[in-house]
């Protein structure tokens, strides 16, 4: 009797470990059952998490990684700046005559150059005009007002005015470039590309490099690929910005049932979530389940309402996508779904493997034991 009860005993001990067991064997991630819901949400979470399944529907909406746009936050137009006059502009003025013995015509030539400073008052001195006021003032407006004033002194003249360089007319620009400096702005013909072009251009590939343009105060940034992805960011550059090019690489992690884990450099401008399993060696075929290969990142509350998937209030959501690889069809949907900066890409565990991983953890050494128990009681 003495014996059968130990061996009883064993085995309700492990009959309630088994129980309980399997809902605490250690793991890389969550299991599949946590993301069962058709909610919308995954549930019993600190914040609501949107749990958008992959199709050709999330694809057309979601599948492309948005694009930064620093045209829409500056708010400029397609019109180019103008070059303002400021103190300390070196300014040169031409002016022709019709007569050739006009005030401004030289012995031999038909016009006159003049080399003006503008003065800490403003102005700027131009014979038989007196001072002009000109700070504030584009080139075309500088014009104007030296016609107004030699008006009946001057022979039908003709003016051209050039704002040369000046600290204050100028960008800057440091960081990853061959030629980092100031240089000077005429006639406001400088461009983002442009500026960074004159500065010798970048070391590292537009995807991976960062500009920051500093501009009254305020920081915008966007990647080298956004300008060339979208002309609109090409923005004119104005008197006084500072642009800083830095190398940003962006990277991806996977873990899970794939046969390579870790955090991954994206090797081109784009990778799709078809080339970021191949790149992890693929689905693990012993432990993975190839119905739940998830994506989690924070997405833009926007771009979820577009698709029609539910979201919060706030600008972003976090959100986790599923897809199922054991459709022929997902292959097409991850080969149009791109992979983006900070992605989390994890592949569940099959049933099958956590069964096994039960067996090997679990069952073996208990049934160890319980033969130990049932050896103990017999003597």
């Amino acid at each position: 009797m003495g014996t059968e009860r130990w061996s009883y005993a064993a085995a309700c001990l492990l009959l309630g470990t088994t129980l309980t067991a399997c809902s605490t064997l250690p793991s890389e991630g969550p299991h599949n059952r946590a993301f069962d819901t058709e909610t919308g949400f995954v549930e019993n979470t600190v914040s609501p998490i949107s749990l958008v399944n992959i199709d050709q529907n999330v694809v057309a909406k979601l599948g492309t990684a948005p694009a930064s746009s620093v045209y829409s936050r500056l708010n400029v137009t397609s019109t180019k700046p103008s070059v303002l006059a400021r103190v300390g502009d070196a300014i040169a003025i031409r002016i022709w005559e019709a007569h050739p013995d006009g005030l401004f015509s030289a012995s031999g030539e038909d016009s006159n150059t003049i080399a003006a400073t503008v003065s800490r008052d403003g102005d700027i001195f131009v014979p038989y005009a007196g001072d002009i006021g000109v700070t504030g003032l584009s080139e075309k407006q500088i014009r104007a007002r030296i016609l107004d004033e030699l008006s009946g002194k001057a022979s039908d003249p003709q003016i051209q005015v050039n704002i040369k360089s000046s600290p204050a007319n100028s960008v800057s620009i440091t960081g990853g470039v061959s030629r980092p400096g100031q240089y000077p702005l005429q006639s406001g013909e400088l461009e983002l590309l442009d500026a960074i072009s004159v500065a010798g251009g970048t070391h590292t590939p537009k995807h991976e490099t960062r500009i920051s343009l500093l501009r009254n105060g305020k920081t915008y940034e966007l990647m080298l690929s956004d300008v060339f992805a979208d002309p609109r960011n090409n923005v004119p550059i104005r008197p006084g910005d500072v642009l800083e090019l830095s190398h940003l690489p962006r990277t991806y992690t996977t873990f899970g049932a794939v046969r390579t884990s870790g955090q991954v450099e994206f090797p081109a401008e784009t990778v799709t979530l078809e080339q970021a399993l191949a790149r992890a060696g693929g689905l693990n075929g012993i432990t993975a389940n190839n119905k739940s290969v998830f994506l989690f990142r924070f997405e833009s509350s926007n771009r979820l309402a577009s698709a029609g998937q539910k979201h919060t209030q706030s600008k972003t959501t976090p959100a986790i996508y599923r897809i199922d690889m054991s459709s022929p069809s997902a292959f097409f949907w991850a080969r149009g779904f791109e992979i983006q900066d900070n992605d989390v890409l994890y592949v569940a565990t099959a049933p099958a493997a956590e069964l096994s991983k039960f067996l090997s953890m679990i069952v073996n050494p208990l049934l160890g034991n319980a033969a130990s128990v049932n050896v103990i009681a017999s003597e």
